[in-house]
């Protein structure tokens, strides 16, 4: 039986005490750690045979009920209590697990997380995301999970990982570079992003049969973090009369111009943004499209993977109105000659997505972003179809969502597209869409 009790211990002030250690029964101690500022309980077994002191360090002690990372008495007591069994039969590599040791004999080299997710970012993950997202993962990977890169991907346990995000959570409140810091900024979406990149990094070491499972699977971040995620009430318009006066507002947007602001528009921009209405592609793959996508024989647009966020070809089927807006603006580009069918007059370059900010800034009175054309459609295929979950699961994936196509060998057709624009005909959603 413990000499203290946890309270006690959490209270205990070595300092002002004089001492370093304080025996507290079965062999176990704590510890205070000076430099660190850290009481840890130490497992000290006095072998009078060999003439030592075996020494094993249990972990830290919880400081109080929500330390996640700490453990309690009565913890470290059952595993001083195991760890002296295991000693007197002479299982030294047994206490070692338990006080998260491994030997380098059991150490396997090729099993190596930091090689391992450097191969996987090298040789897949680079090819499924842009860029700009792989940057993002090797900064995760190179700041925030450098306590995972020596060790084994096998030996690697989800309370390893839960600890880790709490770290990550209070090092990105405290870093004073945090140029994202601001009032309600709490850090969960950057704990969020590395748990999302660690969960999609150990997927794909599934699918390749070096795990047998995800281990992090069923962290919940929600009930992880101390500090939870700030929600932001957001308004999804559903009413369809209201959705078709918007998109009445942005087809004939140009006639509502006069005098210098009709002379500088660009009226690319204006058939873009009816464009992503109608498709609710995202905006810069739509901003992207170029004249040899568009298969004017098989009535479609096929975007190759590189111009995709999730680096898969993406089919897209010519309706009635979609088919006039090419028409015309091929028409308009055979003075520019420019690539993109999106075209900026004067630079021949693809619109910027400011293009179609400011259009829908005026046309929907700033309600409405080009993001929500996803949101909008999505909200609305739930609501109506609700009790199939199917059709559900086919518009995530037609929308390229991380979540439903990731791990998976998905293959997208064209006749998942056309079965987008049937639903969206059923719903009455774009009463524009009619096909040849």
């Amino acid at each position: 039986m413990a000499k203290y009790t946890q309270k006690e211990l959490q209270r205990f002030d070595f300092e002002k005490e004089g001492k370093e250690s304080l025996y507290i029964g079965n062999y176990l101690y704590l510890v205070w750690r000076k430099k660190e500022k850290k009481k840890v309980f130490q497992f000290r077994f006095n072998d009078r045979k060999k003439k030592t002191t075996f020494k094993r360090v249990i972990g830290e002690l919880k400081k109080d009920k929500h330390d996640v990372a700490g453990i309690s008495l009565k913890e470290a007591m059952e595993k001083a209590k195991m760890m002296t069994a295991l000693y007197k039969e002479d299982k030294i590599d047994e206490i070692d697990k338990i006080a998260g040791i491994y030997k380098k004999k059991n150490f396997n080299e090729e099993r190596l997380f930091s090689k391992l997710f450097l191969d996987y970012m090298e040789n897949f993950r680079s090819k499924k995301v842009a860029e700009k997202t792989a940057k993002m993962e090797m900064y995760y990977f190179t700041d925030y999970l450098k306590p995972l890169h020596n060790k084994d991907i096998k030996l690697i346990r989800k309370s390893e990982i839960s600890k880790l995000l709490l770290r990550i959570q209070q090092k990105s409140l405290n870093k004073k570079t945090n140029t994202k810091i601001k009032d309600g900024y709490n850090s969960y979406d950057t704990v969020m992003r590395v748990k999302t990149t660690l969960n999609q990094f150990f997927n794909y070491l599934v699918n390749k049969g070096i795990l047998d499972d995800n281990v992090i699977k069923d962290i919940k971040v929600d009930s992880l973090l101390p500090i939870k995620k700030v929600k932001k009430k957001k308004d999804i318009e559903t009413d369809l009369n209201k959705l078709r006066e918007y998109y009445l507002k942005i087809r004939f947007y140009h006639k509502s111009l006069t005098g210098f602001q009709r002379r500088n528009f660009q009226v690319s921009s204006k058939y873009l943004t009816e464009f992503m209405f109608l498709t609710a592609m995202r905006n810069k793959q739509a901003r992207l499209t170029k004249w040899e996508y568009v298969d004017w024989d098989k009535n479609i647009i096929v975007y190759p993977a590189d111009v995709v966020k999730k680096r898969r070809e993406y089919v897209l089927p010519i309706t009635k109105r979609i088919r006039i807006i090419l028409k015309t603006l091929k028409k308009l580009n055979e003075n520019i000659g420019s690539e993109y069918v999106f075209f900026n007059k004067r630079t021949k370059r693809h619109l910027t997505d400011i293009a179609v900010s400011r259009i829908l800034q005026n046309a929907t009175d700033d309600k409405i972003t080009s993001h929500n054309f996803r949101d909008i459609l999505l909200t609305m295929i739930k609501i109506h179809y609700k009790h199939d979950f199917n059709k559900i699961v086919l518009v995530h994936q037609i929308l390229d969502h991380s979540k439903f196509i990731d791990g998976i060998d998905d293959v997208y057709t064209q006749k998942d597209a056309d079965e987008l624009i049937n639903m969206r005909r059923e719903i009455k959603l774009s009463p524009f869409v009619k096909t040849n």
